[in-house]
Order: C-alpha cells, then structure tokens, then sequence
C-alpha cells in the first residue's frame, strides 16, 4: 500500500503531465485565428503562413520522437525515482530558452489595427 505523500506526488505529476499535454491544443487554438492577420502583415498569401503551423506539427512530432527515445534511454541507465527531477530540469531549460528569446521589436500588437 502506497503512503500519502506517495499518492499525492503521483496525483500532481498526473495532474503537470496533463497540464503539458494541453499545451500543445491551446497553443494551436490560441495561432489559428491570426493567421489571416498575419498574412496581411507579412504581404504574404495565406498559404505561406500555414507552412508556419505545419512546421510546428512536425517539429512536435520531432520532439516527441527523439524525446521520447533520449527520455527511455535515461529511463533505462536511471532509476525510476530520479527520472522525475531530471524531467523537470529537462522542462525548466526549455521554459528558460524560450523566455530568453525577446519578441521581435516590430511585432504588432494588433495587425488589423495598422
């Protein structure tokens, strides 16, 4: 029987990996919409900026496959109770990265309001 603490640990590791999953979705939901502004920004046919969203599908694919592989090879060299820290360094340094790249200086706010 496992104790609580145990049981808790696990319940909010369920509840991040979820949380991580849902990323992917809203992150489409939240792009699709301004692909039509962002075709008027750019000049470019609408076409060119759905390229953007089937880069980022495949390079989630990317991701998951050589992900998923460095993550089993680890699993297997690790112990599982050490995989979980080494998961959230891994996450941690991918949220540093992004947030250390700026927004560029000449991104609109709102591109239907030029």
């Amino acid at each position: 029987m496992q104790s609580a603490q145990a049981l808790r640990g696990s319940s909010f590791f369920l509840v991040f990996l979820g949380g991580l999953i849902a990323l992917g979705p809203l992150s489409i939901d939240a792009y699709m919409p301004a692909l039509p502004d962002m075709a008027i920004y750019f000049g470019v046919e609408i076409a060119a900026v759905n390229l953007t969203l089937t880069t980022y599908m495949l390079g989630g694919a990317l991701g998951q496959l050589f992900g998923g592989a460095l993550f089993g090879a680890l699993a297997a060299l690790i112990s599982a109770d050490r995989l979980t820290p080494i998961f959230l360094v891994m996450l941690t340094a991918g949220i540093l990265a992004r947030l250390a790249l700026p927004p560029p200086a000449d991104a609109p706010t709102n591109p239907s309001r030029r």
